[in-house]
């Protein structure tokens, strides 16, 4: 009896340590939320083939000129590295594109939707590192709206045809490969940089075909990169049961105070030590 006893004692301090450790072990769909904005530059990369210009105003588009990009994603963490979501992408590119020997203003506007599997370096289940790297793939459409500023020469389009370019009219399949870091600010704030190569296919097999994003096979259409810069907010829909006396840390903040305590090479001072940190018993 007493052995039965003293065992089910060592399980009950077993589990209650445990579940005071704040570690990262929810899947429900309400916690562990992440959104991000981003801003940035984006550069066409390759011209659309021949095949094709008539559903683009039959003008070609601008190639290595950066535009202005903006880029929004919501993602949830599913593991410790583990992430997924969907990712908003805005591309706005103007520049002169040679017709017929002449030098025509072109602009060219790109809206992308896209899923997403992202892989973070650094494992986020006990607590948020202060710098962790990620990389990313993410497949989904891309719909392009190529309108010519200037008057084209005459016969390049063809007679019948109307100059009028629709975003539904040009939609292919999206594939993209990326790479980032993030910088971890607060328990919830971040600062998130990312560079991304995409690639436009008229395939719907290439989001199978990781390779295809670094070189023109006979189903590419075009491709582009983007580098971003933004803030990204980790929350939960699920409400925090708060203490009756006090709030405790999380561990992600215990971090970043001690962080802030190595670069002041161990000199405390109010702002950059804890609340609970004694200036008396510290000297």
């Amino acid at each position: 009896m007493r052995l039965l006893i003293k065992t089910l004692f060592l399980c009950l301090i077993q589990v209650q340590t445990f579940a005071q450790e704040p570690k990262l072990r929810s899947t429900s769909w309400r916690e562990n939320w992440q959104v991000e904005f981003k801003t940035g530059i984006a550069a066409l990369m390759s011209p659309v083939p021949d095949k094709y210009l008539k559903n683009i105003n039959y003008v070609n588009i601008p190639i290595r000129i950066p535009g202005p990009a903006g880029i929004f994603t919501a993602r949830k963490s599913i593991t410790s590295h583990l992430m997924m979501g969907y990712q908003f992408d805005y591309i706005r590119i103007q520049g002169k594109v040679e017709v017929q020997n002449e030098n025509i203003r072109v602009l060219t506007q790109a809206f992308n939707h896209s899923y997403l599997i992202q892989y973070n370096l650094k494992g986020i289940k006990d607590y948020k590192p202060l710098l962790n790297y990620f990389i990313y793939y993410k497949i989904g459409a891309i719909s392009l709206k190529n309108e010519h500023l200037d008057e084209l020469p005459p016969g390049t389009v063809p007679d019948g045809y109307g100059t009028e370019n629709k975003y539904i009219n040009n939609v292919a399949v999206l594939t993209g490969l990326g790479a980032g870091v993030n910088y971890q600010l607060s328990n919830n704030l971040s600062l998130s940089s990312s560079l991304e190569l995409n690639r436009s296919s008229d395939a719907a097999e290439a989001v199978y075909q990781i390779q295809t994003i670094f070189y023109n096979s006979s189903h590419s259409v075009n491709s582009y990169l983007a580098l971003s810069f933004g803030v990204s907010y980790g929350f939960n829909f699920s409400k925090k049961k708060k203490s009756s006396y006090f709030e405790q840390r999380t561990e992600t903040e215990k971090q970043l105070i001690q962080s802030k305590i190595k670069k002041k090479k161990g000199q405390a001072s109010p702002a950059n030590t804890p609340d609970w940190y004694d200036d008396k018993m510290g000297k």
